[in-house]
C-alpha cells in the first residue's frame, strides 16, 4: 500500500552502511594495524568498552586504556587513533546524498540518527554534512543509543514529526525494529536500488 503524501513528513537515515560504505570491519582492521596486533585480538579487547565509546560515556583516551590494557601493549601515539581511522576509511555513496537533495526539494525534513563516536561526530562537523540535514542525533553526544526507544522519539521530536509521519533507514534490522516499536516506519537498507524502490511503496519519489 502506497501511504498519502501527508502521512510521510519526515525520512531518516543512518550513517554506516547507508550513506558512507559500511565501516567497522575496516576501522577495526585499521586500529589493529596501528596497534601492531592482529584483528581477531583486537575485536575480542574492544568489546568490552565500545558500547560505552558509543554512548559518549567514555572518552576516546578512556576506551584506548581499556583496549590497550586487554591486549598488554602500550597506547597509541597519536591524538585521535579513532579519528584518523575515521579519516581513511569512511567513503560516502553519492548517489544516496543525491537521493537526500531530491527529498528535500519534495520538501521531506530531513533527519541523520546514529550509534557512533565523538571523533566521527568531528569528522561529520568538519565535512559540513549538516547542510543535508534538518537534525541530526548521535548516540555520543545524547549517551543513548539504538534500538533504545528514546534515541527515536529524540529526533522526531527534534524534526517536529509524530513517529508514524517518519521513515528510519538503516543497514541493521534490530535498529529499524527498533524505530517501528514506537510506530515509526521503517526500510532496511540492503542497496541503493532496493531502497528507492522501497521508498516508492511509501512516498512518491
Amino acid at each position: 500500500m502506497k501511504f498519502s503524501l501527508t502521512m510521510i513528513k519526515a525520512i531518516i537515515f543512518d550513517w554506516g552502511g547507508v550513506l558512507i560504505d559500511e565501516t567497522l570491519g575496516k576501522m577495526d582492521k585499521y586500529c589493529a594495524d596501528v596497534l601492531g596486533v592482529n584483528v581477531e585480538d583486537y575485536n575480542i579487547a574492544r568489546q568490552e568498552g565500545f558500547d560505552d565509546f558509543v554512548r559518549g560515556d567514555i572518552a576516546e583516551y578512556d576506551f584506548w586504556q581499556i583496549v590497550c590494557s586487554k591486549l598488554n601493549i602500550d597506547m597509541p601515539n597519536v591524538k585521535s587513533l579513532w579519528g584518523d581511522a575515521v579519516e581513511e576509511i569512511f567513503n560516502e555513496k553519492a548517489e544516496m546524498f543525491e537521493l537526500i537533495e531530491k527529498l528535500k526539494g519534495q520538501g521531506y525534513k530531513i533527519g541523520f540518527l546514529s550509534n557512533t563516536e565523538m571523533p566521527a561526530v568531528k569528522y561529520w562537523k568538519d565535512n559540513n554534512y549538516k547542510k543535508y540535514f534538518d537534525e541530526a542525533v548521535f548516540s555520543c553526544v545524547e549517551h543513548i543509543a539504538k534500538p533504545d526507544k528514546e534515541i527515536y522519539e529524540l529526533i522526531c521530536k527534534r524534526l517536529g514529526v509524530l513517529p508514524q509521519e517518519a521513515v528510519f533507514i538503516d543497514d541493521k534490522s534490530e535498529f529499524v525494529v527498533g524505530a517501528k516499536n514506537i510506530g515509526m516506519e521503517g526500510i532496511i537498507f540492503e542497496n541503493f536500488a532496493q531502497l528507492k524502490l522501497d521508498l516508492k511503496e511509501m512516498i512518491d519519489l
